[in-house]
């Protein structure tokens, strides 16, 4: 393994891993909220990381205002 790629599978195992639970109903009343700012070319697994990120608190960067943390 050269040393970026150890670099990167190091940086990889870094991060916080969050479990994934999806819940459709609020998944579907984010894609609307999304869609109605005009944000309608996210994909539902985007969607999904970023529900998952929002409701274990985890931190992560994301481009969409519905999902910004306050903190």
């Amino acid at each position: 393994m050269h040393k970026k790629e150890f670099d990167l599978a190091n940086l990889l195992n870094s991060i916080k891993k969050c479990e994934i639970s999806i819940n459709w109903e609020e998944l579907q009343a984010i894609q609307l909220e999304n869609i109605k700012k005009g944000n309608n070319h996210i994909g539902v697994s985007d969607l999904a990381i970023a529900q998952t990120r929002t409701q274990n608190k985890c931190n992560s960067v994301t481009p969409w205002q519905t999902f910004q943390s306050d903190g």
